[in-house]
């Protein structure tokens, strides 16, 4: 079983509040679980904001608390800081690099390697973010898988991921003045462990809340609503 949640945001502060809401949502037996880390991929077009998911979880998770950088921003970073009292770890890679990261084992050359020996650096339970993932067999499932998309790219190529949306985009892009941070996004969660504690419903109502609708759009076959807040939800 997976729920997945489809949307537009509208500025660049609606996007990192997808972050911001994803971490939120974290329950602590999750976050500490050593055994079983939770893994979040984050894929999209070119400069369509996809280290912006990574640096929101991070604030979130320890604010004005201090956490340890180990690591190079933006290539491998590794947090170590606290969180409700208890010792919390956040890895991010961006597998783009391929290779020339702070542990000279790590190489993505061979994906399926260059993951596992990532997961496998982590010292206790938290996050790993995995950016520009790969699909690939016999790796672990993602707990999450969030996709982001630039107007841009959707109205050249189309999207397979947001079917209907390439014909009739322009009905709701055109009327929007300030068109730079206009994003696609979907997010999917994957692990039992979050379904079975609700953690979709809670970070799902920040990003996508069905009990504000305010309007509808027809964007090619697809109905879909309009939001205040994150404006277009695909059902």
């Amino acid at each position: 079983m997976t729920v997945t949640a489809r949307f537009i945001t509208d500025c660049r502060e609606e996007l990192y509040e997808v972050g911001t809401a994803l971490a939120a949502a974290f329950d602590d037996a999750v976050l500490q679980d050593e055994k079983n880390p939770v893994l979040i991929t984050v894929n999209g077009s070119y400069r369509s904001g996809k280290k912006i998911i990574m640096d929101s979880v991070r604030e979130t998770f320890f604010g004005e608390v201090m956490a340890r950088l180990y690591g190079s921003m933006g290539r491998d970073e590794n947090w170590v800081g606290v969180r409700n009292g208890k010792t919390l770890e956040l890895n991010f890679i961006d597998t783009l690099f391929i290779r020339h990261y702070t542990n000279p084992d790590i190489s993505f050359k061979n994906y399926k390697t260059g993951l596992e020996k990532f997961l496998a650096s982590r010292i206790s339970g938290g996050v790993s973010i995995v950016q520009n993932a790969q699909d690939c067999e016999d790796t672990q499932t993602p707990s999450i898988t969030v996709h982001i998309e630039h107007p841009s790219y959707t109205l050249k190529n189309g999207s397979a991921r947001f079917p209907g949306a390439h014909d009739g985009v322009h009905a709701y892009f055109d009327h929007r003045a300030n068109k730079e941070w206009l994003r696609y996004v979907e997010i999917t969660v994957n692990d039992n462990r979050l379904l079975a504690d609700n953690y979709a419903t809670r970070a799902f109502s920040k990003v996508a809340p069905e009990a504000v609708v305010a309007t509808s759009l027809d964007i090619g076959q697809a109905p879909v609503a309009v939001y205040p807040r994150y404006r277009v939800l695909f059902p």
